[in-house]
């Protein structure tokens, strides 16, 4: 009950601190969309990085592409760094927003920056003509090891784990004891069958990487497609209780080993007293 209790509690802490980051990501990138809307086409990215300082600790970068995947980017952050080119047109956060218009932020898998090499959530809204068609995507970029930093010192232990998975499978970003990791298929967890009953739950399943029994606690943020998932190992949480009946067997013996060797000694006397006595009626 503890450990469900404390599960719960970091599930609900990683799913309003993943959420307010996101929802961070899509400020910027409306204001951005706006700035787009405003200049009729031209931003100037670089002044637009500069001037908006609004939770910008958050990202490592915007980017503005036209219908035709091209597009700018830049480092967010003070004073920011040159503009540079790149074409997105192959990427699953660009594509997403092409065939339709659902109104709804996506937050993509995490990939390798185009220009930095380095991994990247790209957080994307699709950006619209007068008429209502396709015009490009506005994008944020998020680091993965950004959504579970709010638990780095919940003091997990080496087989916790704490996730922001996608309902697609793949983890955004997956931190286990003090290791950030990220991208992660996991299809094949038993949570995605208890997710499509209960968006919010406790359960005790089997873990899809390491395969050992965990209690988790997962929260659905259905607005985002994403769940908040904290679970720690069975044997952690049922280790005093594990311990237990060795210590109640250590106690026993020690107690069965005195009790013996008191009976032992009592029956020695009362045979050294019999003799006496045989000894004495003898006499």
């Amino acid at each position: 009950r503890n450990a469900i209790e404390r599960n719960d509690k970091l599930a609900i802490a990683l799913s309003e601190y993943a959420t307010r980051t996101i929802e961070s990501a899509d400020v910027v990138i409306r204001f951005l969309i706006r700035e787009k809307l405003l200049a009729k086409g031209t931003v100037d990215l670089g002044k637009f990085v500069t001037d908006y300082t609004i939770d910008n600790a958050a990202f490592v970068g915007v980017v503005l592409a036209d219908r035709d995947g091209n597009g700018l980017t830049t480092t967010y952050s003070s004073g920011g760094k040159p503009v540079q080119r790149l074409n997105i047109a192959d990427r699953e956060h660009f594509k997403v927003h092409i065939e339709r218009d659902d109104g709804q932020l996506f937050v993509g898998k995490p990939v390798a920056g185009r220009l930095t090499g380095k991994t990247v959530i790209p957080v994307s809204r699709r950006i619209n003509r007068a008429d209502g068609s396709f015009d490009g995507v506005a994008i944020a970029l998020i680091e993965p090891g950004r959504l579970t930093d709010l638990l780095r010192d919940a003091k997990l232990g080496p087989q916790d784990v704490v996730s922001l998975v996608g309902l697609d499978g793949i983890a955004r970003a997956r931190r286990k004891g003090s290791a950030v990791t990220w991208g992660e298929d996991l299809k094949m967890s038993p949570l995605f069958v208890a997710q499509a009953k209960h968006p919010v739950e406790n359960i005790c399943a089997v873990g899809a990487i390491d395969g050992l029994p965990k209690y988790f606690s997962y929260r659905t943020l259905p607005q985002y497609s994403l769940m908040a998932i904290v679970g720690a190992a069975q044997s952690d949480v049922m280790a005093d209780f594990d311990q237990r009946p060795f210590r109640y067997l250590r106690a026993s013996v020690l107690a069965s080993v005195v009790i013996g060797l008191f009976a032992f000694l009592l029956i020695a006397a009362i045979a050294a007293h019999r003799r006496s006595v045989a000894v004495i009626s003898r006499s």
